[in-house]
């Protein structure tokens, strides 16, 4: 087993720690009254999370250093997703408003990863099908943050044109070749871990729900878009990411008991 394997098992190891510590009280709170819909979904999504980190872990200890199949932590992730997006859409005020290019944003940016996905596995079927969920729940994301105004005009034009910039770097990595294609690695993780740097800053500053969301979005994006020592790092981000979600949901719904 590699330093890399280890760190990675170890990593997967605190995120089990953190969610059984986010889902011990999160639970007490739905026994308490099951109609906080927004912690009962968050808490459910953290549940099928659980169960693929338990999936990795034993992964890795079994079969360290080779790639894994589409298998069960693939649907316990996918399970995740559809469930804080579920979680997102019982704060959402103004559900009949939708703004078209709220889901061009959407459908061409995770098409664009879903293609990125599939040229750096090959695996067309795994990554069409764990990509479906990420539709939904940048959606909710994206419809938060303007409902909420969250971010000013500059932040939303950067929001827009970053993300794409950056699949345009990973774009050309995959055609070009050389020192160039070094160029487009530098220019596409640097360009990662500055966004994700500063969505994490912002959302903890703010406490908004929806940025810590998208805090989170973006550690996944990031994990799945790095390789080796930056993955963790990126895994790292997302166990952060994870715990300041959860003390956003419970800072809601206690909301929703004062009212």
């Amino acid at each position: 087993m590699t330093v890399e394997t280890k760190l990675s098992v170890l990593l997967n190891i605190i995120l089990t720690v953190v969610l059984i510590l986010i889902l011990i009280p999160s639970v007490k709170m739905i026994v308490k009254d099951r109609k906080r819909f927004l912690m009962l979904f968050f808490s459910m999504g953290c549940m099928c999370y659980l169960l693929s980190a338990f999936y990795w872990i034993a992964y890795e200890i079994i079969r360290p250093g080779t790639r894994m199949p589409f298998a069960a932590d693939e649907i316990a992730d996918c399970s995740m997703i559809l469930l804080f997006s579920a979680s997102l859409e019982t704060l959402l005020r103004d559900k009949k408003k939708n703004a078209p290019g709220e889901l061009i944003f959407t459908f061409v940016y995770i098409s664009a990863n879903i293609f990125l996905w599939i040229m750096w596995s090959g695996e067309w079927v795994q990554d069409i099908v764990f990509g479906l969920p990420y539709y939904y729940f940048l959606w909710m994301i994206i419809r938060g943050i303007r409902s909420s105004k969250a971010l000013n005009k500059v932040e939303l034009i950067a929001c827009i044109v970053g993300p794409f910039a950056i699949i345009g770097f990973q774009i050309g990595n995959l055609y070009a070749a050389g020192n160039a294609r070094n160029i487009f690695d530098l220019m596409a993780y640097t360009s990662i871990y500055f966004f994700m740097a500063w969505f994490g800053i912002k959302s903890i500053k703010t406490g908004n729900i929806y940025l810590r969301y998208g805090f989170f979005f973006w550690t996944l994006i990031a994990m799945y878009s790095c390789p080796e020592y930056l993955y963790l790092v990126a895994t790292a981000s997302n166990i952060l990411a994870t715990f300041v979600v959860y003390l956003a949901v419970k800072k809601e719904t206690l909301k929703d008991d004062i009212r």
